[in-house]
Parts: C-alpha cells; structure tokens; sequence
C-alpha cells in the first residue's frame, strides 16, 4: 500500500492585538483560521499560504548523495583515477565534516579543489560559499556545484582562478598548433 504525501503548508498572516500576550493571541487566530474555534474576534488578514510537498530526511541526503557521485564520477573521467568508497576519489558519507567529495594523493595532484555539493532547491550561495572556503587547505581552490530538480547542475568558483584556467587552457592550445607540422 503506498504511502500518502506529506504536505507543508505554510502561512503568513498579519494581525493586529493590543494584548501583551501575542502567543496567545496568535493561537487564537490561528483556530479561528483553521477551525473557526476561536475565544475572541481578532482583526487579521492571511497574506499567503504556500502549499509544498516536504521531502523525507533520507530523501534529502540520497538528493545529495545523488550529486556527490556524479561529481567523482566526472572528475574521475577528467583524471583516469577510478572512484569509489575506498578510491583516491570518493564521495564523503553523510554527516562527516570536510568536502563532499574527497580527492586525495594523485587525484589531488590533477585536481586540487575542495568541493561541496548542494542538491537543494532553495539556494543560499553565500552561506555555502562560505562554507567551501572553509572546508578548503592551502593546496585547494574551491569549488561548489549546485543542483535542484528539473535543472542543470552548475559549478561556481572564484572569478580569479576561473581565470587562470582559461589562461593556461589557451597557452596550451596554442602551443600545440604551434608544434603540429603543416603538410603540403
């Protein structure tokens, strides 16, 4: 038998009281906007009520997980270094501290980003910057993919070091164009 769906619904309601006990009084208008059981009429007006499917705990951290695994998986194809539980690139279980992903040895060498992973669907960049700056060492850059539902996953890192890269990427492309014999 399948299980029903757990609905979050949440309201914003202003109102007005000249009592000192504002709990109280919220109570009260919250019965008579739910049930219409209330002790005293109350000036009130409901602004809002967002009505959202809430996501299972375990649905949360396999959503996470989900993009942890993806992001080995494609540094492990940039690198040629497998991934997995026990691999150089591997993705940190839940509730452990330190980057998502871990990458150590010869796959830190080839990449050497502290990343984090966020597959939510309300963002808070500057909190999850902050915390990719934080889980970073003084040989790591870091980095942050992002993710939520029906959306491409994108990458956001320091402008300066995105930069460099690009740099380094044109110096070498033109140096091998510049190496290739012509053939008449």
């Amino acid at each position: 038998m399948k299980k029903p769906k757990t609905y979050k619904y949440t309201a914003t309601i202003e109102f007005r009281t000249d009592s000192h006990n504002k709990i109280k009084d919220f109570r009260s208008i919250l019965a008579t906007v739910l049930d219409g059981n209330a002790t005293h009429s109350f000036d009130y007006k409901i602004v809002s009520i967002k009505k959202s499917e809430s996501i299972k705990v375990r649905s949360a951290k396999n959503k996470g997980v989900k993009l942890q695994n993806w992001v080995a998986e494609k540094i492990s194809n940039m690198t040629g270094i497998s991934w997995g539980k026990d691999e150089l690139i591997r993705a940190r279980p839940m509730g452990q501290s330190g980057t998502d992903v871990s990458v150590i040895g010869r796959a830190k060498e080839l990449f050497p980003y502290a990343i984090e992973c966020k597959n939510c669907e309300k963002f808070s960049l500057p909190e999850w910057i902050e915390q990719a700056k934080y889980n970073k060492t003084d040989d790591t850059d870091w980095m942050l993919f992002i993710t939520k539902n029906n959306y491409d996953t994108i990458m956001v890192m320091d402008a300066e070091k995105f930069f460099n890269i690009y740099k380094y990427a044109m110096y070498y492309r033109d140096s091998m164009t510049a190496t290739k014999e012509v053939k008449p």
